[in-house]
């Protein structure tokens, strides 16, 4: 996508044009191990990949220390240890391995049908498999835990979040002033408004700082002011979301 990527040039980002990789086993999903290209990136000592849905609450400044704290070979280090999670992992490239993983695509067969589970199969039975980031150095939270609800009904959102993954439908293909879910039941499992509400903050600080973000037409690029229904089954405003909150705390929330 040339619009894409000179948005992104635009922003700062160096890109780097890799091939696209053919997933075998997966019809529908043909282009999704992709990411299996970041073993190729010999020209640094070390990556850490971040999916594009990932959300840093507190900037990358944590993330930066992965650097020092990982090695990242011969077992890369993700969330998670029995099974990984490739959605934020730490790598040491290496063309041997990344030629290897390639001649095991047609041989491995991921269970899920994507990277992740095909990454965790090649380095189980082949290498070392994988480390796991210590609690400590990296804290995760997600958005389908029945915990949480409990969590955000008090207001509480923890100031020590490094990364958050938010599950079912995406922040950005929902319109600001609503909260969305792929269908009413799974509502109270995804929707958590303080975390989605600190997305929106963040994002706006990222468009006062790259004006270019919202300039020439980019802003229906990253942005939706409609819902989608393949996207988004059930929606709820924000406002009804905080009187809730409201009512359950038994006082007023700025």
């Amino acid at each position: 996508n040339k619009h894409a990527i000179r948005y992104l040039k635009d922003l700062g980002y160096k890109i780097v044009l890799k091939p696209i990789l053919m997933n075998p086993w997966d019809t529908k999903r043909r282009f999704n191990y992709c990411k299996v290209n970041v073993h190729s990136l010999i020209e640094y000592t070390k990556v850490v990949f971040i999916d594009s849905d990932i959300f840093l609450p507190n900037g990358a400044k944590r993330m930066d220390k992965l650097f020092e704290l990982y090695e990242g070979a011969p077992k890369p280090v993700a969330i998670g240890m029995s099974r990984i999670n490739s959605g934020v992992f730490l790598v040491r490239p290496n063309m041997t391995n990344y030629l290897d993983m390639l001649s095991q695509f047609s041989i491995i067969k991921s269970r899920n049908g994507g990277d992740q589970d095909f990454q965790h199969e090649f380095f189980k039975r082949y290498r070392q498999g994988f480390d796991g980031f210590h609690s400590r150095h990296l804290i995760l939270k997600e958005n389908r835990s029945k915990k949480y609800k409990r969590i955000w009904m008090r207001n509480e959102t923890d100031p020590n979040i490094d990364v958050y993954h938010h599950y079912n439908t995406k922040i950005w293909l929902c319109p600001r002033d609503v909260y969305c879910a792929s269908e009413k039941g799974k509502a109270s499992l995804y929707i958590w408004p303080q975390m989605i509400d600190a997305w929106w903050a963040q994002f706006d600080d990222m468009q006062s700082a790259w004006p270019v973000v919202v300039e020439n037409g980019n802003k229906d690029y990253c942005i939706t002011n409609s819902v989608n229904k393949n996207d988004a089954g059930y929606t709820i405003p924000r406002s009804q979301v905080w009187e809730k909150i409201r009512q359950r705390q038994g006082r007023t929330i700025e």
